[in-house]
């Protein structure tokens, strides 16, 4: 794959500029959550008994966070 084939590419500004705003937060918000799913990405649950302190929201894989820091901080998002 690409680095331009990742789902963030597909994302609108606004969605994008939430995301960078909100690093590591739960997909709270029903349009960036929605935006997401529909540019290919795979929101992720996780059990709070299994890890203390995260919410049971969808939330981005490590990964993800990971890519969408390495776009930002290449001048590439």
């Amino acid at each position: 794959m690409s680095e331009h084939e990742h789902w963030w590419h597909r994302l609108a500004e606004d969605v994008k500029h939430w995301l960078r705003a909100h690093p590591g937060a739960p997909l709270s918000d029903m349009k960036v959550l929605d935006a997401v799913i529909g540019a290919g990405g795979v929101p992720v649950r996780r059990d709070d008994t299994a890890l203390d302190g995260l919410p049971d929201a969808p939330l981005l894989s490590d990964r993800d966070w990971e890519y969408i820091k390495e776009q930002h901080d290449a001048g590439l998002d």
